[in-house]
C-alpha cells in the first residue's frame, strides 16, 4: 500500500522533473525510503554517478537554480571535508514547501552507486508489508519521542529486520 507520503514525493518528482534534469549529469539513482516504500519523513534520496561527481554537482546546481523550482539550494563537499558516516561525495540538497510540509531532496554525487546500500535497500524493498508497517511504526516513535535521525538512524532501525 503506498502512503500519503509517498504520493506526495511522486507528485513531486513528477511536477519538478528532477530525474529527467538530473539525467543529463550521470546515471540516476533513486534509493531510500521512497524506493523500499518505508518513508514517513518528507524526503527522497537519490544518488547520480559520474566520472566527475565535483563537476556533475556543481553543473547541476546552476542548471536548477536557473529553473527556480525550489525555494532553497545546499551544497556539500564531503570529499574535501569528510563527515562521519557520510559518503566521500558531493551532495545537493533542494527545500521544497509542499502540501504544508518542508520537503528535502538529496542528491548524492558520487562516482559509482553504493552497491552495499542497493544490497539493503533490496532486502527492504522486498519485506512483507506486515514488516514494513513495524519499520514505519518505529520511525513515528522516533518523531513523537523529540529523537530526530541521527540520535537514532533508519539503518539502526532497519537493521532489525533483515
Amino acid at each position: 500500500m503506498t502512503s500519503k507520503i509517498h504520493l506526495e514525493a511522486q507528485k513531486i518528482l513528477t511536477q519538478t522533473k528532477i530525474l529527467k534534469t538530473l539525467s543529463k549529469f550521470g546515471n540516476v539513482r533513486i534509493g531510500g525510503s521512497f524506493y523500499t516504500d518505508l518513508m514517513f519523513d518528507p524526503d527522497i534520496d537519490i544518488s547520480v554517478a559520474s566520472a566527475n561527481p565535483r563537476k556533475s554537482a556543481r553543473e547541476f546546481l546552476q542548471t536548477i537554480v536557473k529553473k527556480r523550482i525550489f525555494q532553497k539550494y545546499q551544497y556539500g563537499d564531503f570529499e574535501k571535508f569528510p563527515r562521519k558516516n557520510r559518503p566521500k561525495a558531493h551532495i545537493v540538497v533542494l527545500i521544497l514547501p509542499f502540501n504544508s510540509r518542508q520537503w528535502e531532496i538529496e542528491i548524492w554525487f558520487v562516482k559509482k552507486h553504493n552497491s552495499e546500500q542497493i544490497v539493503l535497500e533490496e532486502k527492504l524493498k522486498n519485506l512483507s508489508a506486515k514488516k514494513k508497517a513495524e519499520i514505519v511504526k518505529l520511525k513515528v516513535g522516533r518523531a513523537a519521542s523529540g529523537m530526530d535521525k541521527h540520535a537514532l538512524s533508519s539503518f539502526e532501525i532497519y537493521q532489525n529486520f533483515i
